[in-house]
């Protein structure tokens, strides 16, 4: 009985001896790994310690001082001079706009969201409500969309403000024609 107690203890000793080892070996990793940042810190740290920085003397204008907003400039395209002139644009338009395009995508999706569930009544009630969303920006652009048509079919110079207003537009009409593809029919 006495050899298996020291035979026993024999293994414990060897397994606290291997554990050791590891330890050290992790520990002298750890060390070179700290020594290797520190060396890397003190060549590539930044110049002028002890210097703050510069206070930038012109503040950002605060929300009073600020011009208004403008579209997006994009050059125009070219072609002849226009047979009539195009009807104003503002960005209040497109703002408008692209809110209610924004509350439309939310409502197509909660609505593709009802269909998934098997809601079916809610799935048409949520699509009902974006196709009006999407019939308010019909009403918002609808000029100014005649205008684009005329200005395509003739080939005349369309001004920056309608190219932007044609990039919208398109992705308006993709929006319209999945909800539109999938909504039933009203008798």
């Amino acid at each position: 009985m006495t050899r298996n107690r020291s035979h026993a203890h024999s293994r414990r000793s060897q397994q606290r001896r291997s554990n050791g080892a590891t330890t050290g070996a992790w520990l002298a990793v750890a060390v070179g790994s700290a020594a290797v940042f520190v060396a890397a810190w003190v060549v590539f740290r930044p110049l002028g310690r002890g210097v703050e920085p510069a206070i930038d003397p012109d503040p950002l204008p605060t929300e009073v001082e600020r011009e208004p907003e403008r579209a997006p400039r994009v050059p125009a395209t070219p072609g002849k001079e226009p047979d009539t002139p195009a009807p104003t644009f503002s960005v209040e338009i497109l703002t408008a706009t692209d809110l209610l395009y924004e509350q439309a995508a939310k409502l197509d999706v909660d609505a593709r969201r009802k269909q998934a569930s098997g809601d079916r009544d809610e799935f048409v009630r949520l699509l009902r409500e974006a196709a009006s969303e999407l019939e308010k920006i019909d009403e918002h652009l609808d000029p100014h969309a005649l205008w684009l048509e005329k200005a395509e079919l003739g080939d005349w110079r369309v001004p920056s403000d309608y190219v932007v207003l044609q990039r919208r537009l398109e992705k308006y009409y993709k929006l319209r024609s999945r909800i539109f593809r999938v909504l039933p029919r009203r008798r």
